[in-house]
């Protein structure tokens, strides 16, 4: 049985930032879209954060629960396995320490990829600071990056309108 013919740019993967959490889902989504449709592998980027603390409070149905920041990227890469389960695309999972925009710049780079895909919060901050991880990412990286509203609705696919009805 043959493969389907591969895009020229194909052996560029498509990476995608993830934290866990099902708002995240999202980015993981259109990334996965991408990657099927291009026929190429799919790069996920966990970046722990490089601060001090030592845990991270994370919402459960049951209330707020500490993780430490490696079972934070143990659940991260669960909900990548459960999510990506069904997917007929390779996939690997990468973790890494540091500014998130900085790290996932840096990956997209060192694997060529094709995009960098991320989700965007709405933030509530005073202008000027700490802006958020996508926009710094789409500053910083040589890469193109999609950025996928997290809590908006979204278009069924890349080929169909968005409905801001």
């Amino acid at each position: 049985m043959s493969r389907p013919a591969r895009h020229p740019s194909a052996l560029n993967p498509v990476i995608v930032g993830m934290r866990s959490g099902s708002d995240e889902l999202a980015a993981l989504e259109r990334a996965l879209e991408l990657a099927t449709q291009r026929h190429t592998h799919l790069v996920v980027v966990h970046v722990i954060p490089a601060t001090s603390g030592f845990a991270i409070t994370v919402p459960t149905a049951a209330g707020a629960v500490a993780l430490t920041r490696e079972e934070l990227a143990d659940r991260c890469h669960l909900d990548c396995e459960l999510a990506l389960a069904g997917a007929d695309v390779d996939w690997s999972f990468d973790i890494r320490v540091g500014d998130a925009a900085t790290e996932l710049a840096d990956a997209a780079h060192r694997h060529r990829a094709a995009c960098v895909v991320v989700g965007r919060q709405h933030h509530k901050t005073s202008i000027g600071r700490f802006r958020c991880t996508a926009i710094r990412l789409a500053e910083t990286s040589d890469r193109p990056v999609l950025i996928v509203p997290l809590h908006a609705t979204r278009a069924a696919s890349f080929d169909q309108p968005h409905d801001d009805s």
